[in-house]
């Protein structure tokens, strides 16, 4: 049987999108401007809710980037203190049929400015395809393409195209956008389609979170302010090929005693980093395959950086057990 396999990475090529239909170009299908209601959003109304549709009037906080209304947490006043607010994104890809049979990359973009106290208040995103039952931030996102009995794991790198990243810590742990922007900033994600045969699936229904937290300091900041998003897809030019995104194996993944590498490219340097960023070790290695020891970890989470050929780095996550 046939199963989707949804795989989140980062979109790199945001500016200068060709008009094209050709495989590797974008194509827009909608973008949200909140000057109309949207099918896809759908707003906390819990009491402690911030987020609203309107006109902003602060004073960082002071417009739209189009038009008159933009989402944000508060359009007049400072958020509160000890606040957890949220809006989701809900995309039934069955919505779009033509798309959906025709492109492999899925994507979303967004226009936003931010004002919060630097590493305690701030927004993130997470991300659920089980209908939110399971979230996951998504600089955090494990990708699984189920490949016979192997699992293969990828994660998209932080920092890129405007997402925070590891070190980008916020009040509950969770990594986010803190501290005021530089004006308007664009950042954007790409998840990407395989179908393969497995037992293992994914569903088609994604939804995407925009959380916004604060802590029980009152700084009078005033909060996040977001427009323009917009939903593209991107033609890879044939799903089989997708599988060769995960060009570097870990096996086995959560491992105790020692770890199998294997690449489709010359692996030059390798950085092995702590959960918390914390750069624990680098290594020249200039070959494919390697046997890593990790005797001398720790239990715990840890992310494997490596160096490839033509100036192209890979991330992977790495899960230290006591087995």
């Amino acid at each position: 049987m046939k199963r989707t396999i949804w795989a989140i990475s980062i979109f790199f090529t945001i500016n200068g999108f060709s008009q094209n239909k050709t495989p590797g170009d974008t194509t827009y299908i909608d973008t949200i401007i909140f000057e109309n209601l949207c099918n896809y959003l759908s707003i906390d109304t819990s009491a402690q809710n911030i987020w609203e549709i309107g006109t902003p009037s602060q004073y960082f906080l002071d417009s739209a980037y189009t038009f008159d209304k933009a989402i944000m947490t508060d359009t007049n006043d400072f958020y509160p203190i000890n606040n957890v607010s949220y809006f989701d994104l809900i995309f039934d890809f069955g919505q779009f049929p033509f798309y959906y049979h025709q492109y492999n990359s899925w994507g979303l973009s967004f226009k936003h400015k931010f004002d919060t106290d630097t590493l305690k208040d701030g927004g993130f995103i997470t991300v659920s395809f089980d209908n939110g039952s399971s979230w996951y931030n998504i600089i955090e996102y494990i990708d699984q393409v189920y490949y016979g009995d192997l699992i293969l794991c990828t994660f998209p790198s932080p920092n890129e195209n405007g997402l925070y990243g590891f070190l980008d810590t916020l009040t509950q742990g969770q990594y986010g956008f803190s501290g005021r922007s530089d004006g308007w900033n664009t950042a954007a994600f790409l998840w990407e389609v395989c179908v393969v045969k497995g037992e293992k699936s994914v569903s088609d229904t994604m939804i995407v979170r925009f959380n916004f937290i604060s802590d029980d300091e009152n700084t009078n900041k005033e909060g996040w302010l977001i427009d323009d998003i917009r939903l593209f897809v991107r033609s890879l030019g044939g799903s089989v090929e997708l599988l060769k995104v995960n060009d570097i194996r870990l096996f086995p993944n959560p491992a105790s005693n020692e770890v199998a590498i294997r690449s489709k490219n010359v692996i030059q340097f390798l950085e092995v980093y702590s959960s918390q960023g914390k750069l624990i070790s680098r290594k020249s290695i200039y070959k494919k395959d390697l046997i890593l020891n990790s005797t001398n970890l720790k239990s715990g989470l840890y992310f494997l950086k490596f160096y490839l050929e033509n100036n192209r780095k890979k991330i992977r996550k790495l899960l230290i057990t006591d087995d």
